[in-house]
């Protein structure tokens, strides 16, 4: 299946993100995941928890076929905290247990 150019009636933009109607797609950036942790933050799960809520709400509004993880996923690139590979893992997660594929 090809996918068309967008028109901006195709578009609709919510809480950091957009979703592609016509690639079925919900597309979030710039989630940061780790950024508490380079702080110096001990206990960074609330932050987690909201990253993971945030895109839940996207996909249930949605109902997309597909997640498009797109920039800044990570805040660094160095050592990779347990807290925030937790996070990468359990949205991968979310996202199969829902039937949706995360890119």
């Amino acid at each position: 299946m090809g996918v068309r150019p967008a028109a901006a009636a195709d578009l609709r933009f919510r809480d950091r993100a957009v979703y592609l109607d016509a690639a079925d797609a919900v597309v979030v950036a710039d989630l940061h995941i780790g950024r508490e942790s380079n702080a110096g933050v001990e206990a960074p799960l609330a932050a987690a928890d909201e990253i993971r809520d945030r895109v839940a709400l996207l996909r249930d509004e949605f109902d997309p076929e597909t997640v498009v993880f797109a920039g800044d996923v990570l805040h660094s690139f160095g050592d990779l905290s347990v807290t925030a590979r937790r996070t990468v893992d359990q949205l991968y997660d979310d996202c199969t247990d829902d039937g949706v594929e995360p890119v």
